[in-house]
C-alpha cells in the first residue's frame, strides 16, 4: 500500500507539472500555426507535447522532490541539470517533430527566449513553493516543542 501511495504521490506532482508545460507548448505552437496561416494543430502533435511535456515534468519531480531540503551545492546542481535537461527536451522534441518549421531565424530566437522565461518562471515557482512548505513545517515544529516542554 505504501508502493501505491508513492506512486500515486508522484503521479500527481507530475501530472500538475505536465499539464502546466503542455498548455504553454500548444499555446506557442497555436500562435506560430495562426501567424503562418493554419488553423488547426495535428493530433499527433498535441500528443507528442504532451509526452515531452511529461518528460520534462519527470525530469523536474527528481531534481526537486517535494519535501526534501536541498543545500546549495546540490541545489545548484539540481537547477543546472534540470535547465540543461528540459532545454534539450523541449529543443530537441521541437527539432525532431518539426513543431516549428520554416520559422525564421529571428522567430527562433524569440522561441528560445520564451522557453527560458518560462523555465525561470518555474524555478522559482518551485523555490518559492519549497521555501513556504519550509517555513510552515518549521513553524510547526516550534509550536510541537513548546507545547512539549
Amino acid at each position: 500500500m505504501k508502493r501505491f501511495a508513492r506512486f500515486y504521490n508522484w503521479a500527481f506532482g507530475v501530472k500538475l507539472n505536465m499539464g502546466i508545460y503542455t498548455i504553454a507548448l500548444l499555446f506557442a505552437n497555436g500562435i506560430f500555426v495562426l501567424l503562418t496561416g493554419g488553423n488547426s494543430i495535428v493530433v499527433w502533435t498535441i500528443l507528442q507535447m504532451t509526452l515531452t511535456a511529461f518528460a520534462v515534468s519527470s525530469l523536474q519531480y527528481a531534481c526537486f522532490p517535494p519535501h526534501k531540503d536541498l543545500d546549495k551545492p546540490a541545489l545548484r546542481g539540481r537547477t543546472i541539470l534540470w535547465g540543461l535537461g528540459s532545454n534539450v527536451l523541449f529543443i530537441g522534441a521541437s527539432v525532431i517533430f518539426n513543431w516549428f518549421s520554416g520559422i525564421p531565424g529571428w522567430g527562433t530566437w524569440i522561441l528560445i527566449l520564451m522557453l527560458e522565461f518560462a523555465l525561470v518562471a518555474m524555478w522559482v515557482a518551485i523555490h518559492i513553493t519549497q521555501k513556504l512548505e519550509t517555513d510552515e513545517l518549521n513553524g510547526g515544529l516550534r509550536r510541537y516543542q513548546q507545547e512539549n516542554r
